[in-house]
């Protein structure tokens, strides 16, 4: 599982699982977009999932852009299994978009998450079917929404 912070020209990514791993910070610009995905396609989850530490790296790499408004994109099944409550994370941010990648034996376990991110007014939720493969093609379809 992964998360992509992005400000549309600036971004960061970093993927998640036990801990965080920043893959492009703001400041790489010599990095090809080819570069991105095949990092991205490289990511296996195989551990404790932890979307508070990845988040908490995320503001790290947002206190480094002085633009005025933040996106955060985050592709997972937001089934948390290891930190600390990540909703007051995502209160705080400008703008946040998840595409939610449901599996079938978590989407009851993530159902009470779910619902809380939809009420919050700075999240935007998108579903990845199950058969859906081309995450580039969600991605391009969720940053220009």
């Amino acid at each position: 599982m992964f998360s992509f912070v992005i400000n549309l020209t600036d971004f960061a990514i970093i993927g998640f699982d036990t801990h965080p791993e920043v893959i492009k910070r703001f400041i790489e610009s010599n990095i090809t977009n080819r570069d991105v995905i095949d990092r991205l396609i490289s990511i296996s989850s195989g551990g404790k999932t932890n979307i508070y530490s990845a988040l908490q790296t995320a503001n790290k790499e947002f206190s480094h852009q002085i633009k005025p408004k933040k996106t955060l994109v985050m592709i997972s099944d937001l089934l948390a299994t290891s930190g600390g409550d990540f909703l007051p994370v995502l209160k705080r941010m400008d703008d946040v978009r998840i595409i939610l990648t449901p599996r079938r034996q978590t989407l009851q376990l993530t159902a009470p998450i779910i619902n809380q991110l939809r009420k919050l007014p700075n999240v935007k939720l998108y579903f990845m079917k199950p058969d859906e493969r081309l995450i580039p093609t969600l991605l391009e379809k969720v940053l220009y929404d």
